[in-house]
């Protein structure tokens, strides 16, 4: 048993919660101040005496504020900030420093703070040292573990398992995520205080863990839990459901509190855990209600114990450090609404304080709640220099930072510029480290000794380039200011670029020092002594570990290595044994296992352990490698379709090299789907060039992948001559498809192939897998993919093949196929679907053709079998991602305010985000479907179309205004049927606002909220009903009228009529729907609008002049664009001697029957880009008494696709003419397609009928 012992008791507050009295000067404050010199260790580098408190360190400011301010959450700030500057502090002198600055302060977060830190700094005294100061603070490191389980989506948090149904049996064994569990037992592994899970259970992504432990109490007492979860937890006493979070807020030491009442004698405590990504662990931490460590309170590893929790659904929350802070800042009001604290508005220190607190103690709060005081602090009246300083920090956007540092910097704080100098290098380019450069020169100049200077003068010389000149700089700091571990922990990083490796042993020695538990510092000490052949300082190093990381499998890998390099394979086996014994859902142990057993020389042997491995990691491509070489057949699943070459040239003799640019003599895939839904797929692919045009297709090909997710591996390229000789020979060049800004938001890349040697009649032959690698399906356990039957090459075999486990259920479109027939195989405990096409005919390439869904035929398979089951998974996908902050809640705000309509409203969010979000349209890996974080899209002001869609729904709902995510396929990639309901089927997401019926784009830039894009319209779509199911639908298309184009034209052809002059006129058009937001896009930004607009209309008419053109508010996108031009001169008329020839409409109008319907007939369907409207009017004056001899009445053309109608009379100030043209079909159907021509036809011709009119009198 652990007893936890009374100590660094002090003065009790009236209160657990962060208010508390102002702190009298006690004899550990007088201690601080003796302890001054030490805290200025750094400043005596700099100045011989500061000459204000601006000229204070960090360290000394930071610690005045800690314990002269009074104030809870400012002292708990100061002591965040101390850990943040440990690294330009010796541990002895941090250690000091931070047991002055607790013995100074009451109990309270501040103090624990303190103190942890300071047991952090004492770790070089030994574990029983740093540990115990952890457990007298009541930290709670002794543990019994379990996991990991399946937790796809987070869903089996809400789902009770076998620890919450059967009880705590230390013999038992449950079926974990991969191989089967049970409880372990974790005694004080790694950094006092912290239980760090992922050091016994692998993996932890979309896992359930748990752990449970005894509380040994002498008599029942009310106690408080402090409990710091790096994932969402469920937590249980004695059975019991005390207090639950959803949220993952990241690591922090110190967050949520939950009041509880222990029983005298044994305690069960149960902790959930539920993780996403990452390694998780938490801080467990037990006092009585004021703070203070609980005497004689013991813990002991947990008893058997068979009984249930209780279950329940409505878990109480615990009281969070974001509450805490926020009653202190803003106590709540009484019954009468009067602030029971009467107290002062918070001070900028007091908000900074909150803002630091909150982003450093759980900084991934999805709420970001650190945004609200953020703001309110930089907006505060006394905000000083220190105070912009640390908020600069609480900024992920580095420009940000540099931005608050550089009006910081302008007091001269030297610290605050070396702050501001450093952030400048961070972002790098050569402008802004000339900046840096200027500065820093001011900085040296000044404080010729400073740390911090010096140490960046040192950075400035690596950026130039002066890698050797800039390690001896760092190694002179390192020699004058030894054992800071900002300066080492950088030497050691340069010492091995400038292969400077004799100052390593000291290096990684003085880190381990400091940190004791540090596997990696350990293990590059532990590789540096095993390449120097020092095996004793080796195992040295690793017993040394081994002391403060007890029973910890990565302990014992090093072991094994040092082992191994003694030659000693017997020693190195039973320790990675042992190692998997105590991790055995680790899949790189086994793999270790395995290639110890290979170099021993037991293949035999060496093959399970692989197979253990890929149990655990099914799609882990290093370690299948390993077991391909062990047995070259185990994972070639895709060998019995694998064609070689006599195979490949047979069918070349099949192909009609008369028949199209090309042949596909085969194009096939094969998909080997594991049970957690990872796949690796395989392409084989072989095309027979006919001519010039086939030879430059196929010259390249592109290959896309997830760096992180996906590997892609060319695993054959090669050129089958006719003359029989073969050429291997390609080129292949890795390209990031991110550039700016976008590269951090984005990691994908391309894998260029090209084929130099490709010649007339040469068969091209490439194979390639792309394999994930990640330990776990992003997409949860779901799997989808699309093939394409057929293209517009003649394909003579193709073939999909899926191999996955049996008892998975995978749906195919099999009935909707024609040419692809489906076969399905069991084997064993796998099942193979196979669809196979032969002699597949080439598809015709015609213009106006729908998209290629719908032209070729298309395989789609998904593990959903419904639309509801795929949109409820989707939401739960994305929903974690729906998040607002203060930011976020004062723009929307501000947006609605003075808009009474609910129209008016969506309007102006809408259009905020299209015209603020730029798009970056980059959707692979996880986020081609889970977008990035709503505040992150906001923030960061880009995203592509799932960020756009679900910042606006997040908008739209805090302006009270439902509305649901569609995922869409544009209509230029084709309709697909609603079977298979599958993801892999769509391309893009939009917005739905089910009270407007109004969808909304928020990568349109240049459309109003009701001008939808075309290619959005007519589509296929599904609606996300928020976890309610979804609704598959074709989206709806607008009618001809919301495309139109209206224009006004007063023309004066008198003075060129009667032969004195040229013509003059007005002409004014005005544009809506897709034609409004092509015009906007087109002029909105044009300098050279009234030259630009001259050329595209003198295009049409010859030599026509625009003397003004005045443009509508383009950037108003709910207004229709529009223009009014005043020209002058031009050809609008033919003249001869006798007769005027004048087309009213023609000049200004492209012929319909050449755009859409050039060729006598079609074999595809045609589709318009939309429907449309164009009405013209026309008023041209002409001479008194002319007299018009042809082209005057109304004639109309009317059929099933359009109308088109032309009106020409004669007035008294002239010819008034009117156009109205419209075409209200977007498909027109091979057997249509005559009448459309036709139609098209006798709309040019009624266009094109000219107004004859007489001169001189002529008859």
């Amino acid at each position: 048993m652990v007893h936890f012992p009374a100590a660094y008791r002090g003065p009790s507050p009236p209160s657990l919660r962060l208010s508390f009295p102002g702190v009298p000067m006690t004899p550990a404050r007088l201690r601080l101040a003796a302890l001054r010199p030490a805290i200025l260790l750094v400043a005596a580098l700099v100045v011989p005496a500061p000459a204000s408190a601006l000229m204070q360190s960090p360290e000394a400011r930071l610690a005045d504020s800690a314990i002269d301010s009074g104030d809870p959450v400012v002292a708990l700030a100061a002591v965040v900030g101390l850990s943040e500057r440990a690294r330009w502090m010796t541990p002895e002198a941090q250690a000091e420093l931070l047991e002055s600055i607790a013995a100074a302060l009451p109990h309270g977060d501040a103090r624990t703070l303190a103190l942890l830190l300071r047991a952090h700094a004492l770790a070089g005294q030994g574990r029983d040292v740093s540990h115990g100061i952890a457990r007298q603070l009541g930290f709670v490191d002794r543990w019994a573990v379990l996991g990991p389980f399946a937790n796809e989506g987070m869903a089996a948090m809400d789902q009770p398992l076998a620890p919450e149904l059967e009880g705590f049996d230390p013999d038992g064994s449950w079926e974990g995520r991969f191989v089967p569990v049970g409880w372990q037992l974790i005694d004080g592994v790694a950094a006092p205080g912290h239980v760090d899970l992922s050091t016994r259970i692998r993996p932890t992504d979309a896992a359930v863990l748990y752990a449970a432990t005894d509380l040994v109490n002498v008599r029942p007492i009310r106690a408080t839990i402090h409990l710091a979860v790096e994932g969402a937890w469920r937590l249980w006493v004695n059975g019991e459901p005390v207090a639950a979070r959803d949220d993952d807020l990241g690591e922090g030491p110190l967050r949520d509190r939950v009041d509880v009442t222990l029983a005298g004698g044994r305690n069960r405590v149960l902790l959930k855990v539920g993780n996403d990504e990452g390694a998780t662990g938490f801080h467990f931490r037990i006092t009585d209600t004021v703070g203070q460590s609980i005497p004689m309170l013991g813990v002991e590893w947990p008893r058997p114990h068979g009984e249930a929790v209780r279950q329940t659904a409505d878990w109480p929350a615990p009281s969070g450090l974001a509450d805490r802070i926020r009653d202190h800042l803003e106590p709540p009001v009484d019954e009468d609404g009067e602030d029971e604290s009467a107290g002062a508005s918070p001070t900028a220190e007091q908000l900074v304080s909150a803002a630091i607190v909150l982003r450093r103690l759980q900084p991934r709060d999805p709420a970001e709640p650190w945004e609200r005081w953020r703001e309110r602090a930089i907006e505060a009246p006394d905000l000083d220099a220190v105070g912009r300083a640390h908020l600069a920090g609480t900024y992920s956007e580095q420009w940000r930072r540099v931005a608050l540092l550089e009006e910081a910097a302008r007091e001269g704080d030297p610290w605050i510029l070396a702050a501001h100098i450093a952030a400048i290098f961070d972002q790098m380019g050569a402008e802004r480290v000339q900046t840096g450069r200027d500065l820093l020169d001011g900085l040296l100049a000044r404080h010729p000794t400073m740390v911090e200077a010096r140490f960046l003068e040192a950075r400035l010389l690596r950026l130039a380039g002066m890698y050797w000149t800039a390690w001896d700089r760092l190694h002179a700091l390192h020699r004058d200011a030894p054992g800071l571990p900002a300066v080492e922990r950088t030497l050691h990083e340069w010492s091995l670029d400038v292969r400077r490796d004799e100052l390593l042993p000291e290096l990684l020695g003085n880190a381990m020092a400091r940190q004791p538990w540090s596997l990696t510092q350990a293990a590059l000490l532990v590789e540096l002594h095993l390449a120097g052949g020092d095996v004793d300082a080796a195992r040295a190093v690793i017993e040394a570990l081994g002391r403060q990381r007890p029973d910890d499998p990565d302990v014992l890998l090093l072991s094994a290595s040092a082992a191994r390099a003694s030659g000693d394979l017997g020693a190195a086996l039973h320790a990675v044994d042992e190692a998997a014994r105590l991790r055995p859902g680790d899949p790189d142990i086994h793999a270790r296992r395995g290639r110890l057993l290979v170099e021993s020389g037991d293949r035999m042997a060496a093959a399970a352990a692989f197979d253990d491995a890929l149990v655990r990691a099914p799609q882990a491509a290093s370690i299948r490698r390993w077991r391909d070489r062990l047995d070259p057949g185990t994972e070639q699943f895709y060998a019995e379709w694998q064609l070689d070459d006599a195979e490949i040239r047979e069918l070349a003799g099949r192909a009609d090299v008369s028949e199209g640019d090309f042949t596909w003599l085969v194009d096939q895939r094969m998909v080997h789907v594991y049970r957690n839904g990872l796949a690796t797929t395989w392409n084989q692919r072989a095309a027979l060039v006919h001519n010039r045009v086939g030879l430059d297709s196929l010259r390249s090909t592109t290959l896309w992948y997830t760096p992180d997710a996906e590997i892609v591996e060319v695993t054959n390229v090669r050129i089958l001559r006719p003359d029989g000789r073969v050429v291997e020979a390609h080129d292949s060049r890795d390209a990031a498809m991110g550039t700016g800004p976008s590269a951090i938001y984005y990691d994908v890349r391309s894998r260029s192939l090209t084929f130099p040697a490709l010649e007339l009649g040469d068969i091209l032959v490439y194979e390639y897998r792309v394999s994930d690698i990640a330990y776990r399906n992003l997409f949860d356990d779901y799997f989808g993919d699309t093939f394409m039957v057929q293209d517009h090459a003649a394909r003579l075999l193709v073939r999909y093949g899926l191999l996955g486990p049996a008892g998975r259920s995978f749906h195919f479109n099999d009935e909707h196929l024609r040419l692809a027939e489906l076969t399905v195989e069991d084997r064993g405990d796998q099942r193979l679907h196979a669809l196979v096409a032969r002699d597949v005919p080439r598809v015709p390439r015609e213009s106006w053709a729908p998209g290629p869904s719908e032209l070729f035929e298309m395989i789609s398979v998904s593990t959903f079998g419904d639309w509801d089951s795929l949109a409820d998974w989707y939401w739960n996908l994305i929903r974690e991602q729906l998040v607002t902050n203060s930011t976020m809640e004062r723009e929307v705000a501000r947006l609605v305010e003075g808009r009474e309509t609910v129209e008016e409203q969506v309007a102006a969010i809408h259009n905020f985000v299209v015209r603020n979000i730029r798009y970056v349209a980059l959707p692979f890996g996880i986020h081609g479907y889970k977008p990035y974080r709503t505040s992150d899209c906001l923030n960061r002001r880009f995203g592509d179309c799932k960020d756009t869609a679900a910042l606006m729904k997040v908008m739209l709902e805090l302006a009270g205004i439902p509305s649901e995510i569609v995922l869409i396929r544009t209509r230029d990639l084709g309709r697909v049927h609603g079977e298979p309901p599958s993801l892999s089927v769509f391309n893009h997401a939009i917005l739905y606002v089910p009270g407007l019926d109004l969808y909304l784009d928020g990568t349109a830039g240049h459309w109003g909220s009701r001008e939808t894009p075309a290619l959005n319209q007519a589509a296929s779509a599904l609606i996300v009903h928020d976890g309610r199911g979804g609704t598959f639908l074709e989206a709806p298309l607008l009618p001809a009228s919301a495309n139109r184009i209206t224009s006004e034209m007063d023309l004066d052809l008198t003075a060129v009529l009667a032969g004195t002059g040229e013509a003059s006129g007005v002409v004014t058009s005005t544009h809506t729907g897709e034609f409004a937001a092509p015009f906007r896009r087109r002029w909105e930004a044009d300098d050279r609008r009234r030259e630009r607009y001259q050329e595209q209309l003198s295009r049409s008419i010859a030599g026509v002049r625009v003397i003004d053109a005045t443009f509508g508010a383009l950037d108003d996108i709910e207004a229709p664009a529009t223009v009014t031009a005043h020209v002058e001169g031009g050809e609008w008329v033919r003249l001869s001697d006798t007769e005027a020839t004048l087309r009213p409409f023609g000049p200004l109008r492209s012929a319909w029957t050449q755009r859409y319907a050039a060729s006598a007939e079609r074999r595809l369907p045609l589709e318009l880009e939309y429907p449309w409207r164009i009405e013209e009017h026309r008023q041209i004056s002409l001479p008194v008494g002319m007299e018009i001899r042809a082209g005057l009445g109304v004639a109309e053309v009317r059929s099933a696709f359009g109308v088109a109608r032309r009106t020409v009379e004669l007035g008294e100030a002239g010819l008034e003419a009117t156009l109205v043209i419209e075409l209200d079909v977007l498909r027109v159907t091979p057997e249509e397609y005559p009448d459309f021509r036709a139609f098209l036809q006798d709309a040019d011709r009624l266009i094109d009928q000219p107004v004859r009119i007489a001169r001189d009198g002529g008859a």
